[in-house]
């Protein structure tokens, strides 16, 4: 089993936290963290 870790900076808008897990979701991937932060810029998320 490999175990990976993603930083992805995206733009804070409704929807995109459900966008993005279903990337991995169709892949089958499982996601056993999300940690979701502010950034200096309010419209982008990491």
């Amino acid at each position: 089993m490999s175990i990976h870790t993603l930083e992805v900076l995206v733009e804070n808008e409704p929807g995109v936290l459900a966008r993005v897990s279903g990337l991995f979701a169709r892949r089958a991937y499982n996601i056993d963290t999300l940690v979701v932060g502010p950034t200096a810029n309010p419209e982008i998320s990491k």
